[in-house]
């Protein structure tokens, strides 16, 4: 049976903003139009639901493409552009342009890319397939993934430990041994941090050359076993127990209404401190109740949706009064157009008796225990998905190809109705003595 598709088209140009975009959550094939031949098709993700065994969204890809008429022989046809958000809507424009600079010249901008491509490769075959080669090539694309500073770092560790024995090796000469045999004085100066970072990076540039076929197969995914493990040491937390009694004990303190505002909101959205306090108004979407953070405020880099509890909302009416700039928790008043520092919350708890008991990040893992806890109404098996408590606090799929289907709004039904529980439980809370 053939797939309804429902398509958005006016003639205007550039019309496109990346919040539409965000908030295109349709049930069924839906195509959005930039003008100028521009389109980006939005397309439902399916899944089987585990409690009522039907069909629901659980999240959309967004692909964009480009619709023109061939120059040999007049028929209209269409090039894939990439993948949004990877694929930006500027960058997506900026593809657009270059396809009508060749369709003025005459030139097919297909078969052009085509043609591009097949010289690249004949280019590329005459340099020697090195590691350092291909360091640098996955570098360039981690430069635009990650922050600037944070692969600069990367960058310049590899540079140090890595790349003078094993930079000019044929990238399908890489073995466990000869990684080992790199990181040994690391290895020996206990610097078990700085180890893992690197076997990451020495793991992605691999895992980068297999997609860009430089490599039939990464052989070091478990280079890391080969080391001492580190320490995890975890944020400092309480007892799901403990939590009416954090209530009240916030309800006393001498917080500030914005401070104690900021508070709940994290208590309840259950995202990251520097998240939470850098909370935009523009990110709010009210009417779906839903909050997108974008990808560049991200620790990971991807943009991440969350579905707003009732309670939520009603934090966010409450900030209303105080709405003096862009952000819902503002900083001090000399200071208006910035939010409230990420560490308001740590030094409040400090001044209350929490110091050395809890911090706001450990917020996310009392709710995770109490989450992971929680039975379903029969007893007889948990009643949230952990993948959907993993959806909620943000944690990155450690498989790459399930990070890629779950991207978007990943797990969203579930986790709507996980967070409506969550608040709930957070309310009743605050009534127990």
């Amino acid at each position: 049976m053939t797939e309804k598709m429902v398509v958005s088209r006016n003639t205007s140009v550039n019309r496109l903003r990346d919040k539409a975009i965000s908030d295109c959550r349709p049930t069924k094939v839906h195509v959005l139009a930039d003008g100028g031949g521009l389109e980006l098709t939005v397309k439902p993700i399916l899944s089987t639901s585990q409690a009522s065994g039907e069909k629901v969204v659980t999240g959309w890809n967004r692909v964009w493409s480009y619709r023109f008429i061939r120059p040999e022989d007049g028929k209209r046809t269409k090039m894939g552009l990439g993948n949004y958000p990877t694929v930006t809507l500027q960058r997506a424009r900026e593809l657009k342009r270059s396809a009508q600079e060749l369709l003025s010249q005459g030139i097919n901008p297909i078969t052009h890319r085509a043609d591009t491509l097949t010289q690249r490769r004949a280019t590329e075959a005459e340099v020697p397939n090195t590691f350092l080669r291909n360091a640098t090539d996955w570098f360039q694309l981690q430069t635009k993934n990650v922050k600037s500073r944070t692969a600069q770092k990367t960058w310049r560790s590899l540079e140090k430990h890595v790349f003078p024995k094993l930079g000019n090796l044929p990238i399908a000469e890489i073995r466990n041994p000869l990684i080992r045999e790199a990181l040994s004085e690391l290895a020996d100066q206990g610097k078990i941090e700085t180890i893992e970072k690197l076997c990451r990076a020495i793991n992605s540039i691999l895992e980068h050359a297999v997609i860009m076929d430089k490599l039939d197969q990464n052989r070091c995914l478990r280079v890391r076993r080969l080391f001492q493990k580190k320490k995890v040491t975890n944020q400092l937390t309480i007892e799901s127990s403990e939590l009416p009694q954090l209530l009240i004990d916030v309800a006393a303190s001498s917080m500030t209404d914005v401070t104690r505002a900021l508070f709940m909101w994290s208590l309840h959205t259950l995202v990251r401190p520097g998240e939470a306090a850098g909370t935009r108004w523009d990110e709010i979407d009210l009417p779906n109740k839903v909050w997108t953070i974008p990808a560049e405020r991200m620790k990971m880099k991807e943009e991440h949706t969350v579905p707003l509890s009732s309670q939520a909302i009603e934090i966010l009416d409450e900030m209303q009064k105080f709405r003096r700039g862009e952000f819902v928790f503002p900083g001090n008043f000399k200071a208006k157009d910035r939010p409230m520092s990420s560490q308001t919350i740590n030094m409040a708890l400090g001044r209350m008796g929490y110091k050395n008991r809890l911090v706001s990040h450990g917020l996310r893992a009392l709710g995770s225990t109490t989450l992971n806890a929680v039975d379903s109404e029969n007893g007889v098996q948990r009643r949230f998905d952990p993948d959907a408590i993993e959806a909620v606090l943000s944690h990155v799929d450690k498989n790459d190809t399930a990070r890629v289907y779950n991207r978007g709004g990943k797990y969203f039904n579930r986790r709507v109705e996980l967070m409506n529980w969550w608040s709930e439980h957070i309310e009743a809370a605050s009534f127990k003595e």
